[in-house]
């Protein structure tokens, strides 16, 4: 398969009007899409178009066939052809099939930009008449903030990838998606009207050369990987059926960036690469100029007073911020002496409380978001369909990297590991493409040292204690037992499911003491589809998969006898990530279970520092 790179290039005539959202200058009703100062035209809006255009083409050669024969293959274009490149349709009724569908095989930049371009915004003004007295209809005044004068042109560019296995099957795409773009008139809003005239079209198809891959010194059993991104992306988090908005976790799953890597290798490749076995942790933000992976926040944290001083309003006041895994279990109240009042926990901060224990901790970094909206249009009024309209709350990508490891250490031998490596460095050269709803693009920088943190572990000092923090989200006890818990709650029964998890992983050299951990339900119709109904799952019935969130706290004790086994145990763990609450090998299950360790799930921080930092004083609580 050879990687293809189109360059799709349009002059349009202005005034072009692709609208933006958001807050707009006073006074005006619509607004020029931009991308900082410079116009943009979205690149679903060129997409849906070009696609919109060749099945109309596909309708009109299906019913001349004679035609097609005498001038040539590349005269010929079906909806097969047209669903290979663009994907297929998803039905109007939802059946398993539809989350079993391939993937694209072109990925359109998200915005395509105007080059070069000049600031000159000109508001312009539209009216309606009143059919009746052929005058101004009351309120019916639009302003305009257009990106330009009247009578010029601008031109916007943006590329394509693809990859196909013959230059033939390349050629024939550009060929069509030339045909398509001259075949438009317009683009963008106000179409009837003149806006957004195409004046010329220009495609250019190069193949792309692979890149070297990274080359690393010895041969390590663990690399990091830093991504960055070219556009927003989202990978949704679960939503209820009625809801149209989408909105992305902070974090890439190592499932998601095992998918998308697995889309360019074969059966073969992926024998060899030992591909079920190898650990993809989660890719967590980080700040662009920060080489290290912060932890999430401990929900042992909590604040026992002010956040902020009240004289000094910009200063904090960290003796507040105290950590309660330590704290003795016979103080359930978690009533504070000094300050008289109780531990406020995470559930109940408020974004000042956030935006001060961000100043104190170093945490993963706050993300910013970008809403995107989407709906689809009518192919025989040209109108917005209704009941078709989402939203795509996305994650900004600009000035964040995202960091992440991939282990190996389930590769035994040296000379198999080697060979892996080699195998996997090629194949990470390339750009991972298709990540998430907006197929984003993450370019990956390999380094032999990795994002795991490397502190001995050994016992809390005077004690044979062990603090585990959840990084990403972990299965520990499954829906049967769940049930189990009375619907009001009962700390005694949720209690007993951790025990009894931490007791089987641990060979029963671990013991559960107290913990501080929030949970979450995660099914619905995709995971049924995909994951719980698949032909190799051992449970045919619908079972829910309970999550435990990250930054779950777990204070473990060693037993006297077993202290040796239970470090070799967090050793593991730390390396690998948790296990599934059975204890059994989790590779072979990624089928019908997608939170296994091998795609990032149960990644855990033992005895952080940050425990000890903030850790209360016992004579202060009662």
């Amino acid at each position: 398969m050879i990687d293809y790179r189109y360059t799709l290039t349009l002059t349009l005539q202005t005034p072009v009007l692709t609208q933006s959202l958001g807050a707009m200058g006073f006074g005006y009703d619509m607004v020029m899409l931009k991308d900082g100062e410079v116009p943009v035209l979205p690149g679903s809006l060129i997409r849906g178009n070009l696609r919109e255009t060749l099945e109309r083409f596909a309708d009109i050669l299906k019913h001349n066939e004679q035609a097609i024969t005498e001038h040539g293959a590349n005269k010929k274009i079906t909806q097969a052809e047209i669903n290979r490149w663009f994907g297929p349709k998803p039905p109007e009724k939802k059946h398993a099939d539809e989350f079993l569908q391939t993937r694209a095989a072109f990925n359109f930049d998200y915005y395509w930009r105007c080059l070069p371009f000049a600031q000159s915004s000109t508001p312009r003004n539209r009216i309606t008449l009143n059919p009746d007295t052929g005058t101004v209809k009351q309120g019916a005044l639009v302003v305009i903030d257009a990106a330009c004068s009247a009578d010029r042109s601008l031109v916007f560019a943006g590329k394509i990838t693809a990859c196909f296995d013959q230059a033939d099957n390349a050629e024939k795409a550009r060929l069509w998606l030339e045909k398509a773009a001259n075949y438009l008139s317009a683009l963008g809003s106000l179409k009837g009207v003149g806006y957004g005239k195409i004046l010329a079209v220009k495609v250019e198809c190069e193949p792309v050369t692979p890149p070297d891959p990274a080359r690393l010194s010895g041969s390590p059993t663990r690399i990091g990987l830093r991504l960055t991104l070219d556009r927003p992306f989202c990978l949704a988090k679960p939503r209820a059926p009625e809801s149209n908005l989408f909105e992305s976790e902070e974090r890439i799953s190592g499932g998601a960036i095992k998918a998308v890597l697995a889309q360019g290798l074969d059966d073969a490749d992926k024998l060899a690469l030992s591909f079920n076995e190898l650990v993809f942790t989660h890719a967590l933000p980080s700040k662009a100029d920060v080489l290290d992976r912060r932890r999430v926040f401990p929900l042992s944290l909590a604040w026992v007073g002010d956040a902020w001083a009240n004289e000094k309003p910009n200063e904090t006041i960290p003796q507040n911020l105290i950590d309660l895994a330590l704290l003795p279990d016979d103080n359930a109240n978690f009533v504070n002496t000094r300050t008289k009042q109780a531990a406020k926990f995470q559930i109940d901060w408020k974004p000042k409380e956030w935006k001060a224990a961000h100043q104190l901790v170093e945490a993963l970094p706050e993300c910013k978001h970008h809403l995107a909206v989407h709906t689809a249009i009518d192919r025989q009024t040209g109108q917005s369909e209704e009941d078709k309209l989402f939203s795509l709350d996305c994650i900004e990508p600009q000035g964040m990297a995202w960091c992440m490891d991939i282990d190996l250490n389930a590769i035994t031998q040296a000379e198999q590991r080697a060979e892996v490596l080699e195998k996997l460095l090629k194949a990470l050269a390339r750009p991972l493409v298709g990540l998430g709803k907006t197929k984003a693009i993450a370019t990956v920088a390999v380094q032999a040292k990795s994002f795991l943190d490397e502190a001995e572990i050994k016992p809390i000092d005077g004690t044979n204690f062990f603090i585990v923090c959840l990084q990403t989200p972990a299965v520990m006890f499954d829906d049967a037992q769940a049930q189990a818990i009375p619907a009001s709650g009962d700390m005694s029964k949720l209690h007993q499911c951790y025990e009894a998890y931490w007791s089987k992983v641990s060979g029963e050299s671990l013991k559960l003491l107290r913990f501080f951990a929030a949970q979450q339900r995660e099914g619905g119709a995709f995971v049924w589809n995909h994951y719980l109904r698949h032909k190799d799952s051992p449970d045919s019935g619908y079972r829910p998969f309970w999550l435990t969130k990250p930054g779950s706290v777990f204070v473990l004790e060693a037993t006297e006898d077993k202290l040796n086994k239970a470090i070799q145990f967090l050793r593991q763990w730390h390396s690998l990530g948790l296990p599934q609450p059975d204890g059994e090998p989790s590779h072979q299950l990624w089928q019908h279970n997608p939170y296994i360790r091998e795609n990032g799930y149960g990644e855990i921080r033992i005895n952080d520092e940050i425990h000890d930092r903030y850790k209360a004083k016992i004579k202060e609580w009662s």
